[in-house]
């Protein structure tokens, strides 16, 4: 965008063959020559144009592209906020597991304890058999309880370790944080910074808009060499050119701006 302000060069040429050309019919006399006009001409040049003034047009692309780059930050912020929340539900998740397999593991001894009290009292008489079915029944299902929490254990563990880059497994170490995270008193979400940088880049875009449909001040110059110059009598080869200011204007880019702003 800043090399749009530089001078542009291009660099043309061409060779051609009219199919006629202009004749003069004048009366001859002694010591004129004759205007011979020739069909075929040939030039080369170069055309310098050099912008002078686009009402800030230039400039209002450069604060699209900075705008551009803000929200493509914003979304990468965002992104990251996700993953932050994905991984935070992840480790919470490991930690109520962990607590869950403990609460099992002291039910399990617990059950085990009133099972061997209940075989000891089934031999003596003190019980029937089939309270120590109902013991036995309950410890089958806080196992299958366990193995349940086995395995979401090691799923969420495994998830975790592909998210961090790590190799984890059920015997790393999981420790709740020491101190609780702090209320923030304003709301500083990473989505409310991407719809404001939305917000801006759609500003910038509509400015351009309005700034593309006026016209442009430039610069230009022209040097060439060949036949016919602008004296179109002399068909001798030779260098010529022109400089001028000159005004651009895109007219039929009116007929859609107000669409264009609309979308």
């Amino acid at each position: 965008l800043n090399m749009s302000w530089f001078p542009q060069l291009t660099v043309q040429g061409q060779a051609t063959c009219q199919s006629e050309v202009t004749e003069l019919s004048l009366p001859s006399s002694p010591g004129m020559d004759s205007i011979e006009i020739k069909p075929d001409n040939y030039n080369i040049g170069i055309e310098v144009r050099q912008s002078l003034y686009d009402f800030g047009r230039v400039s209002t692309q450069k604060l699209i592209e900075d705008k551009t780059a803000q929200v493509q930050i914003a979304q990468v912020d965002v992104e990251l906020q996700k993953l932050h929340e994905r991984i935070n539900t992840l480790y919470g998740n490991i930690l109520l597991q962990i607590e869950n397999k403990n609460i099992l593991h002291n039910r399990r001894t617990d059950l085990e304890t009133s099972r061997k009290e209940m075989e000891s009292a089934v031999r003596n008489g003190a019980s029937v058999r089939s309270n120590l079915l109902i013991i036995e029944s309950e410890i089958l299902g806080t196992d299958q309880k366990l193995d349940e929490a086995n395995a979401n254990l090691q799923s969420l563990v495994t998830s975790l370790g592909l998210l961090i880059g790590r190799s984890l497994d059920t015997t790393t170490v999981f420790v709740l944080p020491e101190t609780a995270p702090t209320l923030a008193t304003e709301i500083s979400r990473p989505e409310l910074h991407l719809f404001e940088s939305q917000k801006k880049l759609l500003e910038a875009r509509h400015d351009l808009l309005t700034k593309k449909s006026l016209p442009a001040l430039y610069a230009f110059g022209q040097g060439n060499y060949g036949r016919p110059g602008f004296n179109f009598l002399n068909m001798d080869f030779r260098l010529y050119g022109i400089a001028g200011v000159g005004l651009s204007w895109d007219v039929a880019g009116l007929y859609s701006h107000g669409q264009e702003q609309n979308v």
